[in-house]
């Protein structure tokens, strides 16, 4: 036998909707109503409705996301790039303080070199200043010990010409072996004679014959006279015979040597200084245009031109004074011509 069963109420409700937003006494509930149905956008096999909008609104959004997508990956791509060249310039701020740490030492070194090296040159300075004072004060006593010199050498010029002053010398005389003092004071007698001159033995003090280079066929004799006054005349009439006879100036058959004739010169038997002086005199007569230029008593003179006064030259000095000067040390009173 069948016995139909009620399936248990799980649920309590009220079969009647229609009368749920009321009460017994016909009040209306809290309830809000629709006025119509909302379009169902899903079928019933539970996909989209191919009339609806959501298909669009979903494309957009996936493209806006795929656009913020972009956007964020750019920023992210830059922030690593900056990222990237704040890390490189963090390792280049790093190497650069290390090299300015190394630069650090090393100019402390150098400074410490510096004051090593600037106490040295204060050392060098002080014995360079001791050093000039020394240069200076060994100048001035070179100064000092050249004029001191200077002197000497004037006073023993002095001497020598002093001691000269009676004495002439005969230039170009043929050498003779084993020639003898008398033969030396016939030759004076000769020249005396031919000169036409007054001359005797007791007048001549000394006669000798210079040394001279054993290739030299001549040599110079000097003859020493017991007065100036005897020499003196002795040049003058030497002087004159020449001027006198130009064709035929004094030469050896004169002397009574032997021979062919050949030219002999005499005058003053000069310093070694007084020669030199007489040579740069000549020279700077031919160069300046001085048309005279003579010695007196052992001394060098030289004359612009007749007339003119005569100009001394005492040492090699004076010709400097002679280019830089218009007055320059001016002797008249002894072998003015």
């Amino acid at each position: 036998m069948s016995i139909t069963r009620t399936p248990p109420n799980l649920f309590v409700s009220d079969p009647d909707l229609s009368t749920r937003g009321y009460d017994t006494s016909n009040t209306p509930l809290n309830v809000t109503m629709r006025k119509y149905k909302r379009a169902r956008l899903i079928n019933d096999v539970g996909g989209v409705s191919p009339e609806s909008p959501l298909e669009d609104t979903t494309g957009d959004i996936k493209e806006l996301i795929k656009s913020l997508i972009a956007q964020q990956n750019t920023k992210f791509e830059a922030m690593e790039s900056s990222i990237r060249e704040i890390k490189e310039q963090y390792l280049s701020i790093t190497s650069m303080e290390n090299n300015i740490l190394d630069i650090k030492v090393q100019n402390s070194e150098i400074q410490t070199v510096n004051k090593e090296i600037i106490k040295n040159v204060d050392f060098i300075s002080s014995q360079m200043k001791d050093i000039e004072n020394k240069i200076c004060k060994l100048e001035g006593e070179r100064n000092n010990y050249n004029a001191q010199i200077l002197i000497l050498e004037d006073k023993i010029e002095t001497m020598e010409r002093n001691s000269r002053k009676t004495c002439i010398e005969i230039r170009g005389v043929p050498k003779k072996s084993g020639e003898s003092k008398q033969e030396l004071y016939r030759l004076i007698s000769s020249a005396s004679g031919a000169l036409k001159t007054v001359l005797s033995e007791s007048q001549i003090k000394d006669v000798y014959r210079l040394p001279s280079r054993e290739n030299l066929q001549t040599s110079t004799v000097v003859a020493e006279f017991t007065n100036t006054l005897i020499k003196e005349n002795f040049l003058k009439a030497a002087k004159k015979y020449n001027n006198e006879n130009r064709n035929n100036e004094l030469n050896t058959s004169h002397l009574g040597l032997p021979g062919p004739a050949a030219a002999v010169y005499i005058s003053e038997n000069l310093t070694a200084k007084t020669k030199r002086l007489l040579f740069l005199a000549r020279d700077l007569a031919k160069v300046e245009s001085y048309q005279y230029c003579w010695v007196s008593n052992g001394r060098v003179f030289l004359r612009k031109k007749q007339g003119t006064p005569s100009i001394l030259i005492k040492n090699e000095n004076s010709f400097l004074q002679l280019k830089h000067s218009d007055q320059p040390y001016v002797d008249n009173s002894k072998g003015a011509i």
